[in-house]
């Protein structure tokens, strides 16, 4: 079943083919995940299974992550109604909280109900869902090929990657959490090839029918193992290519984290040794100017303080219910007469995570929010020999970390993919 979790994940970025469907904006992915909901639903009905959801959503060992979701909704809910109603508010309400939160019910309740392990330990979809953004990222880079002109390099931005997204920074805080996600199981499938390479060598296979299968099974996971790196490292390049310095720097903590939790002393000096040569190649490249400018006066990072300081406003003012979900781009122009920031261009949304779920679903779905990711944390932590739920912590680790200078939730694809990566807990 982790198949159509694969399959939504990867399908995320149609969102961005958009049209008119009776007069309302509707995009694919929210069709996607529409049918997906209907089928699901029809199957629970038609194989009599009403009862077995409803019971196995408050017994299941993720009960407090599927409590946390429901007052998560309910805060989402109530926000809907805060400033007033509109129908784009709702548009924003099925994309950001009800589907990807139904989703995420349905997904566990599959994932629970038909378990097949081997295949859950493959994510091959997802692996070559990072080679091909991540090849495209890097054609992008060398040739402009399907690059938009805004990101070939000017005054006002440098030359970034986009890979399918419009922007660079979509790119980024969709693939990042990718790449950590699926960190622990490649690491298990390289300490996995490496010990069966060292007990197994060539000229000790012997012509049975155990030696040969032993033989044909370790060239298989050599295959698969090889393939595995080389999707993730195009995918990690791909990033690369993005320019975004929030990328950058969740994924460098995000690998710090999990070198403490998993590697030896020994492999814990050799992964710093080969930090600190992977940072000197860096630094001798062009994209050292990315870590150096916001210190020199660059205009988007002078404007993440005053960002955040109007976000603040609000959230002191409001806190309790905040200002209704879209709230923060529906008063941005009066908050920064209030405070002064005239030359400030329009925003929609604080640039800081937890401002913008303050400020968009209230204190009630801040605090929801920070259930589920402390919940899910502590068990990545306590279960770090589960490739699933470590995973899953790094992708916590950085959304937080992205999330001080970006908006990492609060879109079309980034919230689903939150809520279907959850659903494989």
């Amino acid at each position: 079943m982790t198949f159509i979790s694969q399959l939504l994940i990867i399908l995320a970025p149609t969102y961005l083919i958009r049209f008119s469907l009776y007069g309302m904006p509707v995009n694919v992915y929210l069709l996607i995940l529409l049918g997906f909901l209907f089928g699901f639903a029809a199957w629970v009905l038609y194989t009599k299974r009403v009862k077995e959801f409803w019971s196995f959503s408050w017994v299941t060992d993720a009960k407090m992550l599927v409590i946390a979701a429901s007052v998560f909704l309910l805060a989402c809910t109530i926000s809907l109604f805060v400033s007033g109603f509109s129908v784009d508010k709702l548009g924003w309400y099925l994309v950001v909280g009800l589907l990807p939160i139904k989703t995420f019910f349905a997904l566990l309740f599959l994932h629970r109900t038909y378990t097949d392990s081997k295949f859950i330990e493959s994510y091959s979809i997802l692996y070559l869902f990072l080679l091909f953004c991540g090849l495209l990222a890097i054609i992008q880079y060398h040739t402009l090929w399907l690059l938009d002109p805004a990101y070939w390099g000017n005054s006002q931005e440098p030359k970034r990657a986009t890979s399918l997204w419009e922007q660079a920074n979509m790119f980024s805080l969709f693939i990042g959490p990718l790449l950590v996600f699926l960190l622990p199981h490649l690491w298990s499938k390289i300490l996995t090839l490496s010990q069966m390479n060292s007990r197994v060598a060539d000229k000790e296979v012997e012509f049975t029918s155990t030696g040969l299968a032993a033989y044909s099974l370790r060239r298989s996971e050599n295959f698969w193992g090889i393939s595995f790196l080389v999707c993730w490292g195009v995918g990690l390049v791909g990033l690369f290519y993005s320019q975004s310095r929030g990328a950058w720097v969740a994924l460098v903590v995000a690998l710090g984290v999990f070198a403490l939790l998993t590697l030896s002393k020994r492999q814990l000096i050799a992964a710093a040794f080969l930090g600190l040569v992977g940072f000197g190649v860096f630094w001798s490249t062009e994209f050292r100017y990315r870590l150096i400018t916001p210190f020199h006066g660059e205009q988007s990072a002078g404007e993440r303080p005053k960002l955040w300081n109007i976000g603040l406003k609000m959230a002191e003012e409001n806190y309790i219910l905040g200002k209704g979900l879209k709230g923060f781009g529906a008063v941005f122009d009066e908050y920064k007469a209030k405070l002064g920031y005239a030359d400030l261009k329009h925003y929609n949304s604080p640039h800081n995570i937890f401002l913008n779920f303050w400020i968009d679903t209230g204190l009630l779905g801040l605090l929801s929010f920070l259930f589920v990711i402390g919940f899910v944390m502590w068990q990545g932590i306590k279960n770090k020999q589960n490739t699933v739920r470590l995973g899953l912590m790094l992708v916590i680790v950085v959304m937080i970390i992205h999330g001080l200078l970006d908006t990492p939730y609060l879109k079309n694809d980034l919230a689903a993919q939150f809520w279907i990566l959850l659903a494989l807990f």
